[in-house]
């Protein structure tokens, strides 16, 4: 017989299990917004916009054996040199730059600024000066593509801020912070701006003609996928079967369309972001809100009197922000007693006479989210599985949280094979080689197709725009 104290427990985490119907409910719903967004500009009310990238699928070479690649991760920046030759690829070296402490990079002329000292550091100390270098941007923010190398910003997103920043052409900004680094710098070529997904992606494919798909699970959600180019009906390229196409999917649920599953505690994180409304499937899942959601049910049951009776309210497990997924993934990895790692995060966490009971139901709250957090994702990929519709069909998945937690990646692959069509097959599998490689690659086939603008005066002028007239910039291969 299950103690009272423990069935209302139970109770409680009631609203975070997702049946079989709910999800196919999800599917549906996402499905829908992913055809909305393919239509274009009849679609801008989609919440999952699914941008064209400019990228095909074909692999192609280039003349060009090494390329710079910069990823924007937000504070942090890392340049690569990445040398390509034929089929083979490798990082020769790389450099990870944050910025001192105490300096934010919440303006737009202190971020160019930042990126400005890192190509200069990054340059000087490998001597790359009398020689023109190509430089692939990695850009994991939602961006509106213009051409394999133009980019808007459309939002910011995963809590970084950063003002005057949305709606800038990305290529004009980092030209901007070439131009600022001066010396070593000035015969740097910006080639192609690439998503974190799409890279990755551009990553496998090269060696996986069946790798149609990208997941990303970390501190955000995001999804590409190969389309079939009679499928997109937005402005754009005329020529190539297929293109890679962005689809932003941890939007999904802007619109209200989620509202049947979300609890109190989603809405109140919702609520406290930095951009309520915004995100909703990805403040549901990811590795940048897992933590929060977790403490918040937390706070939830002891504010009922349900567990940490003798806690103080003082402690950091009652402060926004001090419970993260690292703890989360930690409780996580406890798979008998004493669960001394629970017992050792409660310890930092301030957390004091705490019973073993509510050691039990921390642990359980843990669990109960991380499987939520799981089946969503699972209902997110068997739609883009669904989607595709080819098989087999391969999906390189990245993402810390799926490489990292210690039952993420096969509570998602159970509940995916639940939900994808019988008759499918797919497999999934982690990326071998940096994206930074992928980010290369994709340089490449934009120099050898001839689709990047060139970064001289009045560039900005003669851009391929993203209307479907003679001369516009065709889709890359990877």
């Amino acid at each position: 017989m299950i103690p009272l104290e423990e069935h209302k427990v139970e109770e409680f985490l009631k609203e975070f299990k997702l049946s079989h119907p709910k999800l196919k409910e999800i599917m549906k719903l996402l499905d829908k917004e992913m055809s909305k967004g393919l239509k274009g500009d009849a679609g801008t009310a989609a919440d999952v916009k699914m941008y064209p990238t400019f990228v095909g699928p074909l692999p192609q070479q280039s003349d060009k054996e090494e390329f710079l690649v910069l990823e924007l991760n937000l504070p942090r920046v890392e340049l690569a040199l990445v040398r390509l030759q034929d089929h083979n690829a490798s990082v020769i070296e790389s450099e990870n730059y944050t910025p001192p402490t105490g300096v934010q990079l919440d303006t737009l002329e202190r971020l160019s600024g930042f990126i400005a000292m890192c190509i200069f550091k990054f340059t000087k100390k490998r001597k790359l000066a009398g020689k023109e270098w190509p430089l692939a941007l990695i850009f994991p923010f939602p961006c509106q593509h213009e051409g394999p190398d133009r980019a808007c910003l459309v939002k910011l997103t995963k809590e970084v801020t950063c003002k005057d920043v949305q709606g800038q052409d990305i290529h004009e900004l980092i030209r901007g912070a070439i131009n600022k680094s001066k010396k070593n710098s000035s015969k740097i070529q910006i080639v192609a701006i690439v998503n974190d997904n799409v890279s990755t992606l551009a990553s496998v494919a090269d060696s996986n003609p069946d790798c149609l798909i990208g997941l990303i699970v970390d501190g955000g959600l995001n999804a590409c996928y190969l389309e079939n180019r009679t499928r997109i009906s937005t402005k754009g390229p005329q020529d190539g079967k297929a293109m890679i196409i962005n689809t932003e999917l941890g939007a999904l649920g802007e619109n209200g369309c989620l509202n049947f599953c979300r609890t109190d505690n989603d809405k109140e994180l919702d609520e406290y972001s930095s951009r309520p409304g915004s995100q909703i499937l990805e403040k549901m899942v990811s590795g940048m809100y897992l933590g929060e959601i977790v403490r918040l049910v937390l706070e939830g049951l002891t504010r009922k009197n349900l567990m940490f009776r003798s806690v103080s309210r003082a402690c950091n497990l009652f402060h926004r922000g001090c419970f993260n997924t690292e703890c989360v993934m930690g409780i996580e990895s406890d798979n008998e007693e004493p669960h001394q790692n629970t017992k050792k995060i409660l310890d930092h966490l301030a957390v004091k006479d705490y019973t073993d009971e509510d050691v039990k139901n921390v642990r359980r709250v843990c669990s109960i989210i991380c499987e939520r957090a799981a089946c969503l994702t699972a209902a997110s990929l068997a739609t883009l599985i669904n989607h595709v519709n080819l098989s087999p069909v391969t999906v390189v998945v990245d993402g810390y949280l799926y490489q990292r937690h210690p039952r993420f990646q096969v509570m998602m692959l159970n509940k995916t094979r639940e939900l994808v069509n019988p008759e499918l097959e797919f497999h999934l599998v982690r990326p071998q080689l940096e994206r930074s490689i992928g980010a290369a690659r994709i340089a490449a086939a934009a120099l050898r197709s001839g689709n990047s603008s060139t970064d001289t005066p009045g560039a900005t002028q003669n851009r391929g725009s993203s209307h479907t007239e003679p001369g516009q910039p065709s889709p890359i291969g990877l």
